[in-house]
């Protein structure tokens, strides 16, 4: 069992590594962005507020881009996955 652990990990250990700081910066950004959102929630901020940002244009339209980032690299890795 060992020698297969070792040849897996020889043949394949920079692809394993590449993925898994894949997916680990992914877990990242997801993380954060919800800590961030719960902080605003929760008032942790001084001159913001996630009501605020609702009613800001800007700010609405900036987490629409976040959740379509997050949707973008969610669905390349998909497709680089299927392939």
């Amino acid at each position: 069992m060992k020698s297969l652990d070792y040849e897996l990990k020889d043949n394949h250990g920079e692809l394993l590594s590449r993925f898994y700081k894949l997916f680990e910066s992914v877990h990242r950004y997801v993380t954060d962005l919800q800590r961030y959102l719960k902080d605003l929630e929760e008032g942790q901020y001084i001159q913001i507020s996630l009501e605020s940002i609702f009613l800001d244009e800007d700010g609405k339209q900036l987490l629409v881009r976040v959740m379509k980032q997050n949707f973008f690299i969610l669905s390349m890795i998909s497709i680089l996955l299927s392939v």
